[in-house]
């Protein structure tokens, strides 16, 4: 199981919620 799919880890999911956020910010600024 990756962890680099947009799927948030169970045991650190606080960490990885600004980064996920702001991952699918910057696609949806690249969107149309």
């Amino acid at each position: 199981m990756s962890h680099e799919r947009g799927f948030l880890p169970v045991h650190d999911p606080l960490t990885r919620l600004p980064k996920a956020f702001d991952a699918w910010e910057t696609v949806a600024l690249r969107l149309p």
